[in-house]
């Protein structure tokens, strides 16, 4: 397999899991529903009677975000190996494994959500462990993903522009994402944004270096 072949890979990988975002973004500006909601934990009666009412629109909403998973795993791993021709194998090896982890704990969320609404549509409500546990999931979820960011903004060379504002974007979107962890609700919603803004923008800056230049990193100092 070729490093001409991994980069326009993982070019077709970012640029997938970003249109993903934007249906995302799109389904829950239509509809108003989205699994957000249910990353937190809300009284029992109202989150079950939301999650009840949002069983269909859930159900497609997690077709993309299975199919968005799949994409970025993919995204992060083809990165992963082009940025290991200049950067330090063990930092990028680490920011690889969190955000496979970040995967992982994505598909966890998707099917956990998704079993809690088809026992609810059948008369049986989720409990109070289950959507405390789901809370908990969800917040080391995107912690991990900001650490991942972080590792993968450290290891890009500086070397090019394109290559600095990649590094600048993933940094910017683990410092946001952090935020947003312990924000107050008023600005939940803003920093959410804007941290999915830097994420989306980095899939598509890196997405279009791996696509024109083959090999964005220069294979000297390979360590």
């Amino acid at each position: 397999m070729t490093i001409t072949f991994i980069t326009k890979w993982t070019a077709v990988m970012g640029a997938i899991a970003s249109l993903m975002v934007f249906l995302l973004v799109g389904l829950a500006v239509a509809t108003g529903i989205s699994q957000e909601y249910f990353e937190g934990f809300h009284p029992i009666a109202e989150y079950t009677e939301k999650l009840v009412a949002a069983a269909p629109l859930l159900r497609i909403g997690f077709a993309i975000d299975n199919i968005f998973i799949l994409a970025y795993a993919s995204f992060f791993t083809g990165l992963a190996i082009v940025l290991r021709q200049s950067a330090d194998r063990s930092l990028v090896n680490l920011g690889l494994a969190t955000m496979i982890g970040v995967a992982l704990l994505d598909i966890v969320e998707n099917h956990h959500i998704m079993s809690m609404a088809d026992i609810a549509v059948q008369g049986f409500p989720p409990s109070e462990g289950e959507v405390r546990l789901q809370m908990v999931l969800s917040l080391v979820k995107f912690h991990l993903s900001c650490l991942g960011a972080l590792l993968l903004a450290v290891a890009f060379p500086r070397d090019t522009a394109p290559n600095r504002w990649s590094a600048g974007l993933l940094m910017a979107y683990a410092f946001f994402g952090l935020l947003v962890l312990t924000a107050p609700p008023q600005w939940l919603d803003l920093l959410a944004l804007i941290r999915t803004v830097f994420f989306v923008v980095s899939f598509l800056l890196v997405s279009w270096m791996m696509w024109v230049f083959q090999q964005p990193v220069s294979k000297e100092g390979n360590s």
